[in-house]
C-alpha cells in the first residue's frame, strides 16, 4: 500500500478487517432472456476476513515486493522482465520507502457468485454465446466460469 494512504494507520492486530476480491464481473443484458427482464450484472466475488500485520523487517518486506514483481512479470509475456535486483540498491531502497507491506492473517472468507443461476437453461447457455461473442476479458471469464456451474450442476 502507499505510505502516503493513511489507511495503514488504522491497522491493529486487535481488529478484524475485511478485504474484498472482485472476480470476473459484466453487464447481464435483458434482450438475451426469452422473457421480459430487467438488466442485471453477473459477477463472482469473495470476501476475506482476519487480522492486519505491518511488515516492518526490511528483507521481508523486499522478499515481498520481489515475489509480487516476478509473479506479474511472468503473466506479461510483453514484459522486458523488470528485476529488482538488478535495479541500482538506492533506487531500490527509496522506493521502498514509499510503500507498506503488509499481511493479513484470514480467519474466513466467504465466496458468492451470482451467474445467471435462476434462469432457464436456454437462457443461460444463450447468455454464454453473448458473453463469448463480446471478446473482452471479463465477459469470457463469466462465461466460462458459467459453463464450469452447469457442469458442476449436471453431475449432481
Amino acid at each position: 500500500m502507499a505510505r502516503g494512504n493513511p489507511l495503514w494507520k488504522t491497522f491493529n492486530t486487535d481488529t478484524e478487517v475485511l478485504t474484498v476480491f472482485l472476480g470476473p464481473h459484466t453487464y447481464i443484458s435483458p434482450t438475451w432472456y426469452s422473457v421480459q427482464a430487467a438488466p442485471t450484472w453477473n459477477y463472482i466475488s469473495a470476501r476475506a476476513y482476519g487480522t492486519p500485520r505491518i511488515i516492518s523487517d526490511h528483507d521481508e518486506l523486499y522478499s515481498l515486493l520481489q515475489h509480487l514483481v516476478e509473479k506479474h512479470e511472468f503473466l506479461d509475456h510483453s514484459s522486458a522482465g523488470y528485476d529488482l535486483t538488478k535495479l541500482p540498491q538506492d533506487f531500490v531502497e527509496k522506493m521502498m520507502g514509499g510503500v507498506v507491506g503488509f499481511q493479513i492473517i484470514v480467519e474466513r472468507i466467504e465466496a458468492s457468485y451470482k451467474l445467471s443461476q435462476n434462469r432457464s437453461e436456454a437462457d443461460y447457455h444463450n447468455i454464454i454465446i453473448q458473453l463469448r461473442s463480446r471478446g473482452d476479458e471479463n465477459s469470457r471469464e463469466v462465461a466460462e466460469a458459467m459453463v464450469r456451474v452447469y457442469a458442476e450442476k449436471k453431475t449432481e
